[in-house]
């Protein structure tokens, strides 16, 4: 009876095991699994399962990282595109948001950009939700997370909000709280020296980040900033040329109004 339970369990797991093959990538739900072998498992069996989960999972991951790799390759092109094309701002920052969103495979991706004078944070682009507090969001540029990525201009990761003791960052408790976020990451776009923003990308499971992923993240980061400021100084060169072009009607009606004469020449 008892082998008949260790052939049964044994086939189990490796039915478990090759269900889990053909899902997404994630570190909690392995780790889960590995917890359920070990306590079914000993010796030879839990060895010969342990590896082959090894292999498994490092497949996985070396193909999601290859995934993400060749999108985030498209995404830049795409940004570089919308630059050249003289995109408006808002047109930019949505789709860096939700082509972001998608190659991540993350649930939340927003863009906060600062405004320096009144030392805040606002949230400027969403995707993935439509939340209406978090779309017109406003926080203290030196709130706890946020703030360490502003003072320190480096991504910050978080594997598990709930592991956190103190959650005293408005924003990142919000999407706790409304959106079920477990893990984030936060990265600063940064553009000719000047921080102008933070990127968030967000999941409701908890996440550990590769190297590799954050590397393709900052690279990917370095783009969109680019983009916002391209956008920015073309909207503001807009607005200039439009005022030289009232104050040359202005000029030109006030030279018709005081010599009507000219208008024969």
């Amino acid at each position: 009876m008892m082998l008949y339970n260790g052939i049964s369990d044994y086939k189990d797991i490796l039915h478990e095991l090759s269900a889990l093959a053909e899902k997404p990538c994630h570190s909690e739900t392995w780790n889960t699994f590995r917890s359920m072998i070990h306590a079914k498992l000993s010796g030879n069996s839990l060895e010969m399962i342990e590896t082959s989960l090894s292999i498994i999972e490092d497949t996985k991951k070396r193909e999601h990282d290859l995934k993400f790799s060749t999108k985030t390759l498209e995404i830049i092109q795409q940004i570089n595109t919308e630059v050249s094309s003289l995109a408006p701002l808002d047109k930019i920052l949505k789709l860096s948001t939700d082509r972001l969103r998608t190659i991540s495979k993350a649930n939340i991706a927003l863009i906060a950009q600062i405004d320096a004078s009144e030392k805040m944070i606002q949230v400027t682009a969403l995707s993935g939700s439509t939340d209406e507090v978090l779309q017109n969001f406003r926080q203290s540029a030196t709130a706890r997370i946020c703030g360490t990525v502003i003072q320190t201009e480096k991504i910050y990761v978080l594997p598990d909000v709930e592991l956190e003791k103190i959650l005293s960052d408005p924003l990142i408790s919000l999407l706790h709280r409304k959106e079920n976020i477990r893990s984030l990451i936060c990265a600063p776009l940064v553009v000719n020296k000047e921080l102008i923003g933070i990127f968030i990308i967000a999941k409701d499971y908890p996440n550990h980040s590769s190297p590799f992923l954050l590397d393709v993240l900052s690279t990917y980061c370095n783009q969109t900033a680019i983009a916002i400021n391209n956008a920015r100084l073309y909207a503001n060169e807009l607005r200039v040329s439009s005022m030289h072009k009232e104050l040359f009607q202005e000029a030109l009606k006030g030279i018709q109004e005081s010599s009507p004469s000219c208008l024969l020449f």
